[in-house]
């Protein structure tokens, strides 16, 4: 008796050719939508060599990819947004600094400030020799005439310089004297020597003073 094996044979073929195909259409699906996608790697960018200042005072250059201004989130402090202390001298004259004056790039050295009052007439003897270490010079600050000593010292890549400022309140006398590092900006590659030399310019020190200055009263 003789089997016919030809439909069971055409069907074992169409079975294997439809899983193959569906094998092939589900990876070429995988392969399209679910497989991981390929993250590109950034390449080295040399971004200008400037600088922004931040609306906190500090300054910072171009970085990233995109070479953005990219400014610092935590505020530090400056000489226009400051926390101020008081002392009462003499039981009746208040003066007040500011607690922390300091920039990226000017520190101090000697602060608080040592404050002196007493009684005793206002003079001032004029230097007018720039080239020297050490000059004196007589300033107007809030409107009064104010006597301005500047000694520099240059050590480690660094200038110290000793400041004193005497004014004349009523029949007394109020000294300020403080010290303040400034780093050489020179030392510096671009853009940080640009930023440093930006903010160094922009620190005024007969500012500071005077601010202090008109913040003296007088306390009955």
């Amino acid at each position: 008796m003789r089997t016919d094996t030809q439909p069971t044979y055409r069907t074992t073929v169409i079975a294997i050719a439809a899983i193959i195909a569906f094998a092939v259409i589900g990876y070429v699906v995988w392969s399209m939508w679910l497989a991981p996608e390929e993250v590109e790697t950034p390449t080295d960018v040399m971004c200008t060599a400037d600088a922004m200042k931040c609306p906190d005072g500090s300054y910072v250059g171009r970085t990233g990819p995109n070479c953005e201004f990219l400014c610092p989130t935590t505020t530090p402090t400056t000489t226009n947004d400051v926390a101020m202390t008081s002392v009462l001298f003499d039981g009746n004259i208040l003066l007040s600094y500011p607690s922390d004056p300091t920039t990226m790039y000017v520190t101090t050295v000697e602060w608080p400030p040592e404050i002196r009052v007493q009684t005793a007439p206002y003079t001032c003897t004029i230097t007018t020799d720039d080239t020297v270490m050490s000059t004196q010079s007589e300033v107007r600050l809030d409107g009064k005439p104010v006597c301005k000593s500047v000694q520099r010292e240059g050590a480690a890549g660094s200038t110290f310089t000793s400041y004193r400022y005497t004014v004349a309140i009523d029949e007394r006398l109020v000294t300020y004297a403080f010290t303040l590092r400034t780093v050489r900006c020179e030392n510096y590659d671009m853009p940080k020597q640009q930023a440093c030399q930006v903010d160094q310019d922009a620190f005024d020190v007969d500012a500071l003073v005077s601010d202090m200055i008109s913040s003296i009263e007088q306390v009955k």
